[in-house]
């Protein structure tokens, strides 16, 4: 899949999970700039920002994703576009796919420094 950047400064909005399967993210291309990804512990619904936690990951690494677990991400702010392998079933953006917005007064905008 192609990811275009995000907004500068990169500001995380929303989350989202998977309640019935795993997921694999990894760059392709032989791109060598960081990635980032916020991730929330799976299971129980996530109750506040401070649930969320952000890394950098740098390419060739290949991250895979438990049942369940909130992410938001590939996200990245310079350059164009960039591909990206996305191992899932074929139709879990439709058949599974739960997402919060990350709103006030409990969940808040994440502002990630790059």
């Amino acid at each position: 899949m192609l990811v275009p950047p995000h907004e500068s400064p990169l500001i995380v909005r929303a989350i989202t999970r998977h309640k019935r399967c795993t997921q694999a993210l990894c760059q392709a291309g032989g791109g060598t700039e960081p990635w980032f990804i916020a991730l929330a512990m799976p299971g129980a619904p996530l109750r506040c920002a401070s649930e969320v936690v952000v890394f950098s990951v740098t390419p060739p690494a290949a991250l895979a994703l438990h049942v369940g677990t909130w992410h938001a991400g590939p996200l990245f702010t310079a350059g164009g576009e960039r591909p990206f392998y996305n191992l899932e079933l074929s139709d879990t953006n439709v058949s599974d796919h739960e997402t919060r917005v990350l709103e006030p007064p409990h969940l808040v905008p994440l502002h990630v420094d790059v």
